[in-house]
């Protein structure tokens, strides 16, 4: 049998910002991508080819004193072929992808001569291969593993990533789950490069002052990690579904990080009856790093999030969905060490406030802070029609999104100086959005 599929999407989005005259016309951000797909039998195998490619575009204010202008483009061009087949009692999967990112960054005073402030381009390519062996050891026993090679050719660079998995029916209605194993990716650059700190998010990044000129192209960095996680799942009712993840990740090849670490855990809940369907779930995560030879403990960081939801028909056809999701945060904070005490180093000398180094450390990062009650909502109808002898569903909606205790801001912007950290723009309570989605 021989399948071709194609898929495509397209949107762009933009807001008038009053009082801004950085631009000369509205701030936007789009997406646009498309993938090809081709499944068949190839000697004996399941063969799946696939060409994907994609572009994100946007355009924002940045600066009050200064005002500016930042532009960023980024491509993702994805090559891939994948082959299973079975092999006695095993099945094996193998198969090799060619991927390609490239990501372009500029702001520029709004002046006369337009200076630039900065300017960056980077791109990546990599080929990789996989080969992977699943072995149903038992019928309560399933058995995963498998190596990828991933050859960076931006940076010259080859490396191995091995996993492992296994899987154990424990009760007819419950599954344990171990896995392990490393993965290696290019790093992007953080949306807050422009935050004041760029030589710590961004090492080898060109600068312009006074001077003209262009810049050079240089690699993205790579950086990887192994991770370690066990899982629970239990379907008490065909419609009821419980699980639980718990992870732990240690990280290399971070910029200006060393010895960095996550660890959190998961819970969830999926209810579907016919039309009906509901979920909640809960996550806490936190991450943190491990230095020797310091006074303070590394600074840790943790956010919780608790969301779920509901899908109900309405009469004539008509869907409602809402969601909720509430989190809070807690920033980067240094904690003395027994060895900083023993030494005399009291624990006032922890409260005096965070330093220019510790505001452009947690805003280049993310780090949360704060905390938030989010609520959306949508309404939605589905049309089924046959497009040159295909059936093709267009589902038209309404969507309300709503922050209900805090403003949400739509754009944040950085200033130069000691306090690094982003302060919202331009805000909205209520923002409605209406599209339309097309299923083939």
């Amino acid at each position: 049998q021989h399948h071709l599929s194609l898929t495509g999407f397209f949107n762009r989005e933009s807001v008038q910002l009053a009082d801004v005259t950085a631009l000369d016309g509205p701030a936007y951000w789009g997406n646009a991508a498309g993938s090809l797909r081709y499944r068949s039998r190839l000697a004996g195998s399941d063969a799946v080819f696939t060409a994907a490619l994609s572009r994100f575009t946007t355009r924002l204010p940045v600066g009050v004193e200064t005002p500016g202008v930042a532009d960023g483009e980024s491509w993702r061009t994805r090559l891939a072929a994948d082959f299973s087949r079975p092999a006695g009692g095993l099945r094996l999967g193998y198969g090799a992808s060619y991927d390609r990112q490239r990501i372009d960054y500029q702001a520029f005073a709004v002046s006369d001569s337009g200076t630039t402030w900065l300017a960056r381009n980077g791109v990546s390519e990599a080929l990789g291969g996989y080969g992977e062996v699943i072995w149903e050891a038992t019928p309560s026993l399933q058995v995963r593993g498998g190596l990828r090679a991933n050859a960076f050719l931006s940076v010259s660079q080859l490396r191995l990533a091995p996993r492992l998995s296994v899987g154990l029916q424990v009760s007819e209605s419950s599954t344990l789950s171990f896995a392990a194993g490393r993965y290696h990716q290019y790093l992007r650059v953080p949306e807050t490069v422009l935050s004041g700190s760029l030589s710590a998010a961004w090492p080898d990044a060109t600068v312009f002052g006074e001077r003209a000129g262009g810049f050079q192209e240089r690699p993205l960095a790579v950086a990887a990690a192994t991770h370690f996680a066990v899982g629970l799942s239990h379907t008490p009712r065909d419609e009821l579904r419980l699980g639980m993840v718990g992870f732990y990740k240690q990280y290399s090849g971070t910029p200006e990080v060393t010895g960095l670490r996550s660890s959190g855990i998961d819970l969830w809940l999926d209810w579907k009856n016919g039309p009906w369907a509901a979920w909640a779930g809960y996550s806490l995560a936190w991450a943190w790093t491990q230095e020797e030879f310091a006074s303070t403990t590394d600074r840790f960081s943790a956010r919780h999030l608790l969301s779920g939801g509901v899908s109900a028909p309405l009469p004539s056809g008509v869907r409602f969905d809402i969601r909720l999701a509430s989190s809070r945060g807690i920033p980067y904070t240094p904690i003395p060490t027994s060895a900083a005490v023993d030494a005399g180093e009291g624990r006032d000398q922890f409260n005096v406030g965070p330093t220019t180094e510790d505001l452009a450390r947690e805003a280049i990062s993310g780090a949360p802070e704060g905390s938030y009650l989010r609520l959306d909502a949508m309404v939605s109808r589905g049309w089924t029609a046959r497009l040159f002898g295909t059936e093709v569903e267009f589902v038209p909606y309404l969507k309300l999104l709503n922050a209900l205790d805090r403003r949400d801001a739509l754009f944040y912007q950085f200033e130069a100086g000691p306090d690094v950290r982003p302060r919202s723009l331009e805000a909205v309570p209520i923002l409605p959005v209406i599209g339309i989605e097309w299923r083939q």
